[in-house]
């Protein structure tokens, strides 16, 4: 998921910094890139003079693709002069598109991954080549992340820092995560000081809640004993946006339209693939959301899967780590090991789909003592006859 960069002492616009691109030789030798070191437009293709040079890969063009900088954004071009194309995520690139952390970008045989630090707003189009978006979002007014280092960003400016310490920052993000209800002072009161709390907790209340009216504006926290922020329709809160994503995904599967569910869950898992408030780890309440959370990441892992094998082609080996992750988290759940068999089938790897059939049914035998189901022994049956 994207994630941001360093807090801006002076509560400026914030950029991108330090976005690099990673790629690894035939025999595993890794490289990398940092694009911000370069102002011109950074080449790739197999000529040795390419700032990105696969002189290995008989698959790219000479000059295959550039990746020129725009303000502070990058973005990737392919002019279509490469006989066999660039591939963002899983779909051919058409002219030019924005990159952003977590892309992937296939030149001829060779994978290449963007790794980036930027505002949430960068997740609003992700995965898209073209006019279509994931959602119908407006421009946000307020970006707020809660997964991965808290930031709060108001009319493209970062304010997170202006928040009154630990403290102020504290409550902040529990007023967000909880902004459809009214939170009442003593509950706030007991975020902030859960075991030692002061001898005046209003006192202390009253001053955070103060800096962050100066900080949002009078406006957006609602009452006194009970307070409610007010953030607009326009904001966008990055664990609100993931949820959107994933009914998104889960629409767009049913529907039989994959490249687009494919999309929708990669950006959700971008947010929820990070801690949420990791400066927190020790609140209760924090570790309580990110339990929650994380039961969300299967669905959206299967539906990654699922839409991958419809839509075949370079899917079919990104959507593998999707697959692999499914089965850490639910290691006995058959219809996942059946997905795996099924993305290696797809690919033609019989011999990796029935190894994945055979670790399984050692392990339910070992664990469980039991035998796999049918519909999976009937898939394994079925790999089997076609090798």
């Amino acid at each position: 998921m994207t994630q941001v960069g360093s807090i801006p002492g002076d509560g400026r616009a914030s950029t991108i910094s330090g976005p690099r691109i990673y790629w690894s030789e035939p025999d595993g030798t890794e490289h990398s890139l940092d694009l911000s070191a370069h102002d011109a437009s950074v080449t790739i293709g197999r000529r040795e003079n390419n700032l990105i040079p696969l002189p290995w890969d008989s698959q790219a063009s000479r000059v295959h693709a550039q990746i020129e900088r725009i303000g502070d954004e990058w973005a990737i071009r392919d002019d279509g002069l490469s006989r066999n194309g660039t591939w963002v995520n899983g779909e051919r690139l058409h002219g030019s598109r924005r990159l952003i952390g977590g892309d992937t970008i296939r030149v001829g045989r060779t994978l290449l991954v963007v790794k980036a630090h930027g505002p949430l707003d960068s997740l609003l189009t992700v995965g898209t080549t073209s006019a279509e978006e994931v959602l119908d979002l407006p421009q946000a007014r307020v970006v707020i992340n809660l997964c991965g280092p808290l930031v709060l960003e108001i009319d493209g400016r970062r304010r997170e820092s202006q928040l009154s310490g630990r403290k102020g920052r504290q409550l902040f993000a529990y007023l967000v995560a909880n902004r459809h209800r009214t939170v009442r002072r003593d509950e706030m009161a007991e975020i902030l000081w859960p075991r030692d709390r002061p001898a005046s907790p209003e006192e202390g209340l009253n001053v955070h809640i103060t800096r962050l009216r100066a900080v949002l504006g009078k406006e957006r926290i609602v009452g006194r004993s009970e307070l409610r922020l007010e953030l607009g329709d326009d904001a966008v809160v990055d664990v609100e946006a993931a949820e959107a994503w994933r009914q998104e995904a889960r629409r767009h599967l049913a529907r039989g339209e994959p490249a687009a569910a494919i999309r929708a869950a990669r950006a959700a898992l971008k947010v929820w693939q990070q801690d949420f408030l990791p400066e927190f780890d020790n609140d209760e309440w924090v570790r309580d959301t990110r339990t929650e959370l994380a039961g969300a990441i299967p669905e959206v892992l299967e539906i990654e899967t699922e839409a991958a094998l419809a839509l075949g082609g370079a899917e079919l080996p990104l959507a593998e780590a999707a697959a692999e992750a499914l089965l850490a988290l639910r290691p006995y759940r058959e219809s996942d090991h059946r997905l795996l068999m099924r993305l290696h089938a797809a690919q033609g790897n019989g011999a990796e789909a029935l190894l994945v059939y055979e670790r399984l049914r050692q392990r339910l035998m070992d664990d469980l003592g039991v035998l796999p189901a049918a519909e999976t022994r009937a898939l394994y049956e079925q790999i089997l006859e076609q090798q």
